[in-house]
């Protein structure tokens, strides 16, 4: 039996929520599988799997101004993020000695590799987007990536050849495969009570916040049936207000039940929020964060090609939305290629 680490980003819960069928593919070809993660990203992760060995990792805690440019804020915490980096490697090369591992996989996490073992970087960013007017910063930005990356043994891509959803690598020296859409959802789960509308949020504080006041303010309104689901497993809150639930967090069956029960999804447009709701061929309507130009970039993709519509937070009208969404074709324009996941992973563990 292989002993495998997977790792997850704590930067929102998409990294971890992609992780879930990694998880679930090694389990089913047979290797004996540990986790490692921070923050609510972790806490995910434990509530999913939790009869499987848990690791905690020094998190990245990423502060987001309330206003202002994204870059520069990052930038001052730069630092921080180095020193995280190193952290978790120390970590890890503890664990893969400790727990005798044969790989690791991580997804995001840039120093979750070791020496001693295949390492496998999951990452649809292998070139990143900069915002308007800050391009020339790209050049260093990604060649500072790519020292990073090389320290891995492959990349999966959770993309399919030829999609546009994902940046061209910048070194095709770099060895790398397509694993597919990886979407949690593969369970085939019945639906669940239906609802005219479904919002789920997620992402770093304090825009998260901000979208949910948002939204909740224009809910009040609303006539129809809503599901609120606040992205926040750390909490337990479920309440109504009216004809809207307000939920903080659903577990892997509940959130594909109600999503599957939903006429129409409204989201950040965050990489793997997407592949889920292509899992699910859903109608969305996507508010990207704001300043995060590769939520912005997806967005606007899928709004060019006719899939969904998008609109930005600070002018977000939900009646607008509502509109506009029945003139796009939704998430299920978009056909998945099939087993590219179980090809890599019986690699792997061969």
């Amino acid at each position: 039996m292989k002993r495998v680490l997977v790792c997850a980003l704590d930067w929102g819960l998409g990294h971890a929520t992609r992780c879930i069928p990694v998880v679930n593919e090694l389990q089913r070809q047979g290797a004996e599988v540990f986790l490692a993660s921070s923050g609510e990203a972790g806490k995910l992760l434990q509530l999913e799997f939790p009869q499987l060995v848990y690791h905690g990792l020094p998190g990245y805690r990423p502060r987001y101004a309330n206003d202002g440019v994204m870059v520069i804020t990052l930038a001052m915490q730069l630092r921080k993020f180095v020193h995280a980096i190193r952290l978790e490697h120390e970590e890890v090369e503890a664990l893969a000695k400790n727990l005798r591992l044969d790989a690791v996989i991580s997804d995001n996490r840039y120093g979750c590799f070791t020496t001693t073992a295949p390492s496998i970087l999951i990452t649809h960013q292998a070139q990143v987007r900069m915002p308007p007017g800050w391009g020339f910063l790209g050049t260093w930005v990604n060649h500072r990536l790519r020292t990073y990356i090389k320290r891995y043994d492959k990349l999966w891509v959770p993309d399919q050849p030829d999609s546009g959803l994902t940046n061209p690598f910048m070194d095709r020296h770099l060895p790398y495969s397509y694993v597919g859409w990886l979407s949690r959802f593969p369970s085939g789960q019945p639906a669940g009570e239906p609802v005219d509308l479904m919002i789920v949020l997620s992402g770093p504080e304090p825009q998260r916040s901000k979208l949910e006041e948002v939204i909740l303010k224009q809910l009040q309104t609303y006539p129809g049936k809503a599901l609120l689901v606040r992205g926040k497993p750390m909490e337990g809150q479920e309440y109504r207000e009216g004809n809207i639930q307000i939920v903080s967090h659903l577990s892997t069956d509940q959130m594909e039940a109600r999503i599957k029960s939903a006429g129409l999804l409204i989201s950040r447009s965050g990489y793997s929020t997407v592949m889920d709701f292509i899992a699910l061929e859903k109608r969305a309507v996507f508010i990207p964060t704001p300043q995060q130009p590769e939520q912005l970039w997806l967005a606007t993709f899928l709004k060019r090609n006719g899939i969904a519509f998008c609109m930005d937070q600070q002018n977000f009208v939900l009646a607008t939305a509502l509109a506009q969404s029945s003139n796009y074709s939704g998430l299920g324009a978009l056909k998945p290629v099939k087993g590219l996941l179980e090809k890599e992973i019986s690699t792997l563990l061969s």
